[in-house]
C-alpha cells in the first residue's frame, strides 16, 4: 500500500508515524506501524492493533490522542 511504500524508503519515518482510523479499513496500517490510534465508536476489529483508543471525531479524538503523545501542547 501506500503508506508502507512512502515509509519503507523514509529512513527513520516509520517509527515516527502516527496513524488514525475508526473501521476495517484501516486494518492494514494498523498492522504496519507502531503507533495506530482507534477512535472512539471504532470497529472492535483494530482493538488487538491499537496502541491507543481516542475520542471520537465529535469529541475532537485526533488532537486528543496528539496531547496524549506530547505531539501538541492542549
Amino acid at each position: 500500500n501506500g503508506l508502507q511504500g512512502l515509509l519503507m524508503e523514509s529512513s527513520g519515518l516509520i517509527e515516527k508515524a502516527y496513524v488514525f482510523g475508526d473501521s476495517s479499513n484501516d486494518l492494514a496500517m494498523f498492522q504496519f506501524v507502531e503507533h495506530a490510534v482507534a477512535m472512539g465508536n471504532h470497529d472492535p476489529v483494530l482493538d488487538p492493533y491499537a496502541e491507543f483508543v481516542t475520542k471520537t471525531v465529535e469529541e475532537d479524538g485526533i488532537a486528543f490522542a496528539m496531547e496524549h503523545y506530547g505531539l501538541i501542547e492542549g
